[in-house]
């Protein structure tokens, strides 16, 4: 796959880390779809056991990322595993809380600290 424009996932070890890179309304573009398709695929191999998303990169999200992000938690889920966001911002913060998301998913300040919690460290 080429360089990820829009989703990149990195693995460490049992965990993927899953960064976006836009703030799309859909994923109707053709390579968003395509990077989407390839996350799937690498949140469906059996070694990985646990899912982080890490917000840094974008200002804010929508239903949409909203979305996605419960679409891998529930992946996560079914697998026995866990999942966090991390790099948040404020706005992304207040987002998670109205949407009540701040109740079920650990909301870390950085990605080590994510990666730790969904590893139960």
């Amino acid at each position: 796959m080429a360089t990820p424009k829009y989703l990149k996932g990195e693995r460490h070890d049992d965990v993927l880390v899953v960064t976006p890179y836009f703030t799309h309304k859909s994923f109707v573009e053709p390579q968003v779809l395509e990077e989407w398709k390839h996350i799937a695929e690498e949140l469906a191999q059996p070694e990985i056991k646990h899912a982080v998303v890490d917000l840094g990169q974008i200002a804010f999200f929508g239903s949409t990322m909203l979305e996605w992000m419960v679409t891998i938690w529930k992946t996560m889920k079914a697998k026995g595993g866990n999942f966090a966001v991390c790099c948040v911002t404020d706005v992304g913060r207040e987002i998670l809380t109205v949407a009540r998301l701040n109740t079920v998913w650990t909301i870390a300040a950085k990605r080590e600290d994510a990666i730790n919690a969904v590893r139960g460290v």
